[in-house]
């Protein structure tokens, strides 16, 4: 099954403009997590940190993914 990842502010420029990848049926979000931390180093350091929204919806890791997810990588935003 193919799932869209698409990142905001750092998450983003590490991702550039997002990746497409392939997963069995039943992938979970730790699964996605570690083939993006493998493709993608920097994010190890972020991920702890960010919102993780499956369709537009936030999520957690034990979430089941499916064919046509779109996954997107929040980091925290600061204001003043």
């Amino acid at each position: 099954m193919k799932v869209r990842v698409r990142g905001f502010g750092q998450a983003g420029d590490l991702l550039g403009k997002g990746a497409l990848l392939d997963f069995q049926e039943g992938a979970t979000l730790e699964r996605l997590k570690a083939v993006l931390i493998e493709r993608y180093p920097g994010l190890e350091e972020l991920w702890p940190a960010m919102a993780i929204a499956v369709n537009d919806e936030v999520v957690e890791i034990d979430k089941v993914l499916a064919e046509g997810d779109e996954v997107f990588l929040i980091p925290p935003v600061s204001g003043g």
